[in-house]
């Protein structure tokens, strides 16, 4: 028959070999697309991770400078307090002491005293203010515990005739706080401390810190003579605490009543 012809098996063995041909066409198109894309893949990682190398160095490199920046700026506020101290701090407390020396050891007449007597307590006054701020500026002053310290150290100072209670809770003395922060809660906090002693008439203050999820809360609630907030006078400083307030995005909440006494609570972040 014509299939067992030496022609057919000719055909036969040409398609086998045809078959064979195209398989193995088929698997090495297979496998050089496999390899291109292992290749593609580790291309991909490769320039992967230099871009992560590179976003780590960019990084790494803007930290260095933040870093540098950083310790410029605490050189120069190291540099400022140390100036302030040093140069007008002494000047002033000269200026004191002589004012002082005046008064006690010469006698002067009424006008010529009362001359001196504004010399030393102008002078006493910017002694004071300088301390402050040489306080604000000094970069060691940037802790939670400083700030409690020269907190209780102003209640000491001014209230001397007043009896209080200092009490603090819950705060990390060595946790960093924003210079900004610091100084406006200072203020604010000196500012409520002065209104209690001109126009409270309280005998007595409770002072309360706490500090919780990161904030730090303050609370002053004095036994006096309160007030009415729709019609305070502006000398209360109220819109300056407002303001104060606002610029670190903190809270300010005051309860008072005439003959009811005034308690101020104060919230803010301290990063």
């Amino acid at each position: 028959p014509p299939w067992k012809t030496w022609w057919a098996f000719t055909l036969y063995a040409l398609l086998i070999l045809s078959a064979v041909a195209s398989w193995r066409r088929y698997d090495l198109r297979k496998r050089r697309r496999k390899l291109e894309e292992h290749l593609r893949q580790e291309r991909e990682a490769a320039e992967l991770r230099e871009a992560k190398l590179r976003a780590e160095s960019a990084e790494y490199k803007t930290k260095v400078v933040q870093a540098e920046q950083e310790m410029e700026k605490q050189h120069i506020r190291n540099r400022i307090a140390s100036d302030l101290h040093d140069e007008i701090g002494s000047n002033l407390s000269s200026i004191k002491l002589i004012s002082e020396l005046v008064l006690k050891r010469l006698k002067l007449d009424k006008e010529s005293r009362e001359y001196f007597t504004d010399i030393y307590q102008a002078a006493n006054a910017s002694s004071e203010s300088i301390r402050d701020i040489v306080w604000f500026i000094d970069p060691g002053s940037d802790q939670l515990g400083k700030l409690v310290a020269k907190m209780k150290e102003t209640a000491n100072a001014m209230l001397k005739n007043i009896e209080f209670n200092f009490q603090d809770s819950n705060l990390v003395s060595n946790q960093k706080i924003n210079p900004e922060i610091r100084r406006n809660i200072f203020l604010i906090y000196k500012e409520i401390l002065n209104n209690i002693i001109k126009h409270a008439g309280a005998n007595r203050v409770d002072i309360q810190l706490r500090g919780e999820q990161g904030n730090i809360q303050i609370s002053l609630k004095d036994n006096g003579c309160g007030f009415d907030t729709e019609t305070a006078k502006s000398g209360l400083g109220l819109k300056n605490m407002q303001n104060r307030i606002s610029q670190i995005k903190g809270n300010i909440d005051i309860e008072t009543h005439p003959g009811e006494g005034t308690r101020i609570s104060l919230e803010v972040k301290m990063a």
